[in-house]
């Protein structure tokens, strides 16, 4: 199956509450990619037989303005829109809030929605992914005397998976947000027990089944953007600790 995609489409609406938790417009980049074929629009080049994307860009940006209770309720809105004005099978999406959280540059939803194989109307929606992107967490971190002084910052990302992705959250920048509570207090030697405790924490207090999570120091180097470590952890992988 190939993909026809429109990137970072420019969406101002309210979803569920900016990081002040106030219910205010926000803005919202949404990346669409729908499954269909191009052959015959590759072999005779004509653009009656390409797949027009108008009506999908058209149906995402009508979203404008409009208000909607979470994250997970907006990507569901513009999938089951994009599919509607589509010929395609499916459709993914990324969905990405800049301002969710104070601490962060966005918040980032994946999603897919497919329509049923028996011709039927209901189409088939699946959340797949929860992203928090450069997670700016100051605190205790690294071995040499300098660093034991004061906090430094800590830019971490985490991929998250599983369930609690797939349900309603009006206010899930608090769930989000106690990962900045938690460790913003905390100390270590090392950037690996600092992953390792976040991925602890993600899955057994918050209740998430996988996370990535990926943390990086940009103070240490002057001509770099710091030494990193990213784990991947399920639940499973911490049996026996």
């Amino acid at each position: 199956m190939d993909i026809v995609f429109i990137r970072d489409i420019a969406i101002r609406a309210i979803v569920g509450h900016d990081c002040w938790h106030r219910a205010k417009a926000q803005s919202i980049s949404a990346t669409l990619r729908i499954s269909t074929s191009i052959h015959r629009a590759g072999q005779t080049d004509n653009i009656a037989d390409a797949l027009d994307y108008r009506p999908i860009y058209k149906a995402a940006t009508a979203l404008d303005s409009q208000q909607f209770p979470e994250l997970i309720s907006f990507t569901r809105a513009i999938c089951d829109s994009a599919l509607e004005a589509s010929a395609g099978q499916s459709v993914e999406a990324t969905v990405r809030l800049q301002n969710a959280l104070l601490h962060a540059d966005g918040v980032e939803l994946e999603a897919s929605m497919t329509k049923a194989q028996d011709g039927t109307p209901i189409a088939v929606w699946e959340p797949k992914t929860l992203r928090v992107a450069d997670l700016r967490i100051p605190c205790i971190i690294g071995v040499g005397a300098h660093e034991r002084v004061q906090k430094q910052p800590l830019i971490a990302n985490l991929t998250i998976s599983g369930k609690l992705v797939g349900e309603g959250h009006a206010d899930y920048q608090v769930l989000l947000g106690t990962i900045f509570e938690r460790f913003e207090k905390s100390s270590y030697l090392t950037i690996e027990a600092f992953v390792t405790a976040v991925a602890k924490f993600v899955i057994f207090d918050l209740g998430f089944d996988e996370v990535t999570v990926s943390a990086r120091k940009p103070s240490v180097f002057s001509m770099a953007d710091g030494p990193g470590v990213e784990i991947t952890r399920t639940r499973d992988s911490f049996q026996g600790d």
